[in-house]
């Protein structure tokens, strides 16, 4: 029977909700962990890909064998995405930097967020789903602090020094884990994540990532402010902000600490009160503020259909003073830059859908216990991109597909349990 319910279309022959297999959740935990770590070896990765786009096949096949094979509406807001962002290599400065840049990066995303919606039926999928993310986060940050000197992790190269990506990317994938485990712990009381989250944070914090440390303090705060099924959650509010306090005081206080990132905010705050010194940080920030500031240059010049994607860095780089592949360090600026109004409403229709039904599924109950992670995620998320460039990125995008799995997966029953890979496993 084809029908349409909670923004899914989806075929199904039965009603029966049946498990997705272990292979499809191992493919998904070697993607996730292989694509980060071995991101510079261009064959390994590349096997990893295959892995993963071969459990997406296995999922995409068993459903559609099931008849309860769903097209999700993230997959069709990307491709709206995708399309309009390679036609814009029609009008771009640099035709060749918008149509092939991010190809196959985007056709990747596209392939596994079909693979997440097939994967996720229940809120027991949705668990095991993010306990998948968190391992391999957990994986990526083991290895990355085995193999990083502890010089380079003071300086500020931890999660990026083994696997030669952006430290930035591996604060983000560790906000996000910080947020989940914190999640499983305090509201599905899965007490083993109360040892992860700490985990996650110090990652946080290895990654020198301002960023980073402050959402992920917030996400979590956000967690226990929307746990309304819980009781004396503003008594544990209180608590939370008061120890969040505390660890922006120790970082200030403590030497290694502060040479870590206390030092950064500092600077940070001083820089916006414009009576800091000229240092290696402020003039990091002060070029922050001028991409930004360029973006919106291009934004005024341009503003129906941008100037074309992935050309910000292009036009930048015309200008003659910073190297090539520069970013806004702004989602919404450089969207705006690069595709203008149109590609700007194309991409965040989607959010506000997600907003929307968070509402919605609030407003019917508002001790739903999966809002008290939904809603903090894309609250976080949502301020992040006022510091990152999201809209190609691999991991931001498996996070939003998490979040769309919130709007539609079903209360497992009681009786409904996996019977492998006891790690994953927790009740519901």
């Amino acid at each position: 029977m084809l029908s349409i319910k909670n923004g899914v279309l989806s075929f199904q022959r039965n009603n029966g909700v049946k498990s997705s297999n272990l292979f499809y959740e191992i493919c998904l935990f070697v993607l996730l962990t292989g694509y980060y770590l071995l991101y510079l070896n261009r064959v390994v990765s590349m096997m990893c890909v295959l892995t993963g786009g071969a459990g997406t096949v296995a999922i995409v096949y068993k459903k559609a064998h099931d008849m309860s094979f769903r097209l999700p509406v993230n997959s069709l807001w990307y491709l709206l995405f995708f399309g309009f962002a390679e036609a814009s290599s029609l009008w771009a400065v640099s035709s060749s930097q918008a149509f092939f840049k991010y190809i196959r990066l985007m056709i990747l995303i596209l392939i596994i967020s079909v693979g997440i919606a097939q994967y996720v039926r229940t809120t027991n999928d949705l668990t095991r789903l993010m306990k998948i993310f968190m391992l391999s986060v957990l994986t990526a940050g083991v290895v990355e602090f085995i193999m990083t000197p502890p010089e380079a992790i003071k300086d500020g190269y931890f999660g990026g020094y083994f696997s030669g990506n952006n430290t930035n990317t591996f604060g983000y994938m560790a906000l996000c884990s910080t947020i989940m485990s914190f999640y499983l712990a305090y509201v599905k009381r899965q007490k083993i994540w109360y040892l992860l989250a700490p985990v996650f944070f110090v990652f946080c914090l290895l990654s020198s990532s301002r960023k980073a440390m402050l959402i992920s303090i917030l996400g979590v705060c956000l967690v226990i402010f929307f746990s309304f099924g819980k009781k004396r959650h503003f008594l544990h509010l209180a608590i939370a902000a008061a120890v969040a306090l505390i660890l922006i005081i120790l970082s200030l206080k403590i030497d290694f600490l502060y040479e870590l990132i206390g030092n950064r905010i500092v600077t940070m705050l001083d820089f916006y009160k414009k009576d800091s010194q000229y240092t290696q940080l402020v003039n990091s920030l002060a070029l922050r503020d001028y991409y930004i500031e360029f973006a919106k240059q291009m934004f005024r010049q341009k503003p129906i259909i941008g100037h074309g994607f992935a050309n910000f860095s292009t036009m930048l780089y015309n200008e003659g003073d910073v190297g090539f592949g520069v970013y806004a360090h702004n989602n919404y600026w450089e969207i705006l830059a690069d595709l203008g109004i149109v590609g700007f409403i194309i991409y965040y229709w989607f959010y506000a859908y997600l907003i929307i039904k968070f509402i919605i599924r609030l407003i019917k109950n508002k001790e739903d216990d999966v809002l008290a992670f939904s809603i903090p995620m894309i609250i976080s998320i949502m301020i992040l991109e006022w510091g990152v460039v999201s809209m190609a990125s691999f991991y931001t995008q498996i996070v939003l597909s998490i979040l769309f799995t919130t709007t539609y997966a079903e209360n497992s029953s009681a009786g409904k349990r996996y019977r492998y890979s006891p790690v994953l496993n927790g009740g519901n």
